[in-house]
């Protein structure tokens, strides 16, 4: 099984998505975990490694002037860096994948609705230890491949805490 498939399974259809749809009432990520696609998944090292989301922007995540929600992007960041850890998480080192302590955004330009958008994170070398990681993104536009929007994302890892 190619590991974006298996992300898919664990990550967007298994007991992950489970979680979601048990809540009371509507959760705000459900709309976007029915449409986000895992097109690319990679592990490159023991501490590397890289995943590329797809989704379409939708009315229900625009703010409004008519254009993707800033709090819609952050939220669908935060889940997809966090993500991106997937590939390198065993028994012990990210296995849930951790939890967030800070999270940066730089907004350049503005998602249209409709518009296809792709988020490339990375999971990157020395700045995943036992403990804590240093998670990027970078959202795009699949069309012409502009850049909208930055993340960096601070990760800590709760697996950690048993072995401390």
């Amino acid at each position: 099984m190619a590991l974006k498939d298996e992300m898919t399974r664990v990550l967007l259809q298994g007991d992950a998505r489970a979680k979601y749809d048990k809540m009371e009432g509507n959760n705000f990520l459900l709309p976007w975990l029915d449409i986000v696609e895992i097109v690319e998944a990679e592990r490159i090292s023991d501490t590397l490694s890289k995943a590329t989301f797809r989704f379409p922007v939708q009315p229900e995540f625009l703010n409004p002037m008519g254009t993707l929600h800033a709090g819609a992007t952050t939220a669908f960041f935060e889940c997809a860096t966090t993500w991106a850890l997937y590939p390198i998480a065993e028994p012990g080192f990210w296995k849930s994948l951790g939890i967030c302590r800070t999270i940066n955004f730089t907004f350049m330009r503005p998602a249209m609705p409709g518009e296809m958008l792709l988020m490339e994170c990375e999971a990157g070398d020395l700045r995943v230890s036992i403990a804590k990681s240093m998670l990027r993104a970078v959202m795009k536009r699949e069309k012409d491949g502009a850049a909208l929007v930055t993340c960096e994302h601070n990760e800590y890892n709760v697996d950690a805490d048993m072995k401390l």
